[in-house]
């Protein structure tokens, strides 16, 4: 016999494993919908999640989180959040080698914890040969150690802390001058 769970909620009499469609109608999820792999009444496989804000994330699922590889795309406008993320997700969050990309078009790639750079990565912010670079050591979404930041022709190579030049470095100018401090 087929079940229909379509406005349903309870999931105790769910086939094992099925792909379908569903709208959450109550609770956190309400008006969330997912379509993939279902594996006792939980979102666990490939699958595409469409949030109430319009986000998505397409990729893979287990017990009901995002877990694997996938694209999630925001339709926040808030500037804190990243507009796209694309890479491995763990039990919710976006851990390992991944690219987050803002809503500015700054693009990073490189490690990622807990969905924000941390570890080894490349941060590109605008476009063309207009554009900035970063390239080093991040630590909880800022640049935290050695790295080099090419900007409007300037170079600086040494030691940053939350985001600002700390410690000893070099910068060098668009004459190719060299200053060491």
């Amino acid at each position: 016999a087929s079940i229909d769970l379509v406005g349903q909620e309870n999931f105790q009499d769910a086939p094992l494993i099925r792909l379908a469609e569903f709208t959450w109608t109550k609770g956190e999820m309400r008006e969330c919908t997912y379509n993939g792999v279902w594996v006792q009444g939980r979102t666990h496989g490939r699958g595409k999640m469409t949030y109430r804000d319009g986000s998505v994330h397409d990729g893979e699922w287990r017990n009901g989180k995002r877990n694997g590889k996938g694209t999630f795309i925001s339709k926040c406008l808030d500037s804190s959040n990243y507009k796209m993320m694309v890479g491995v997700w763990e039990k919710g969050n976006m851990m390992g080698q991944g690219e987050l990309t803002d809503h500015h078009g700054n693009v990073y790639t490189g490690h990622i914890k807990e969905g924000r750079p941390h570890g080894h990565g490349t941060k590109r912010m605008g476009r063309f040969e207009e554009s900035n670079f970063y390239i080093g050591a991040w630590e909880k979404g800022t640049k935290n150690g050695y790295g080099v930041m090419e900007e409007n022709g300037e170079k600086y190579l040494g030691l940053w802390k939350d985001d600002v030049r700390h410690g000893p470095g070099c910068v060098v100018n668009v004459d190719g001058i060299f200053y060491q401090g």
